[in-house]
């Protein structure tokens, strides 16, 4: 039987993303960009991940200037 597991950033006032649309967690004044905050160790094992649009285009841009 396959589970579903939720790993969410949220705002303190409750929101996941900010009033321009990004993720909640590039308000924070602390966070780190190019940091993975834990999300490989959580993806691991996962058979799949759903992400939402404005989590996913920036990982996918990374990626992109990588190569």
């Amino acid at each position: 039987m396959m589970q579903i597991v939720s790993r969410l950033c949220v705002s303190v006032d409750g929101h996941v993303t900010t009033p321009d649309g990004w993720p909640a967690q590039l308000a924070d004044p602390t966070f780190s960009a190019g940091e993975s905050h834990g999300i490989r160790e959580f993806l691991n094992g996962k058979e799949a991940a759903l992400m939402g649009r404005t989590t996913f285009e920036p990982a996918l841009l990374k990626r992109a200037i990588q190569r």
